[in-house]
């Protein structure tokens, strides 16, 4: 019986700990409007483990915002709806990353790649950021970018 009782209490005491930790709904939302365009409506707001996920859509594009249980950003995505699909390189790699900055003028560490999946190109660039480290998807021509991922905490 006492070694039950031992049990339960801490898994109680560990719910409680999740409880007192976990961002809420409204934390989690009000932090996501700090960060994400306001043309973006939230259409999501769940808790999975700990984490508040939210998620916003415009007419142009979607937001992914992932929250840690302290309430920390830990993960950033964008991505266009209408994604602009090229077949044919004509950017520079210079121009690629002129584009990169223009979005992220503190990035550092670039690795241009050219991509082709589905006879569709792309470059795919990876990059740093001080506190996060980040992917993005431009279109082979046109340099349109397509989506973004920045992920905090792992650099």
């Amino acid at each position: 019986m006492m070694k039950h009782v031992i049990l339960l209490g801490t898994a109680l005491s560990a719910a409680l700990s999740l409880l007192v930790f976990a961002l809420s709904e409204k934390e989690a939302e009000e932090a996501g409007r700090t960060i994400v365009p306001e043309e973006y409506a939230l259409i999501e707001n769940e808790e999975e483990d700990g984490e508040r996920e939210l998620e916003y859509r415009s007419q142009e594009g979607k937001i992914e915002v992932t929250f840690n249980e302290d309430g920390s950003l830990r993960e950033y995505e964008y991505e266009r709806l209408q994604e602009v699909h090229e077949k044919e390189f004509k950017l520079k790699e210079e121009e690629v990353i002129q584009l990169l900055k223009k979005e992220f003028p503190e990035a550092e560490n670039i690795k241009v790649t050219r991509k082709t999946k589905k006879k569709e190109s792309y470059y795919k660039v990876k990059f740093t950021l001080e506190d996060a480290k980040g992917e993005a998807e431009f279109s082979a021509s046109s340099g349109t970018l397509n989506e973004y991922e920045l992920e905090y905490g792992s650099r």
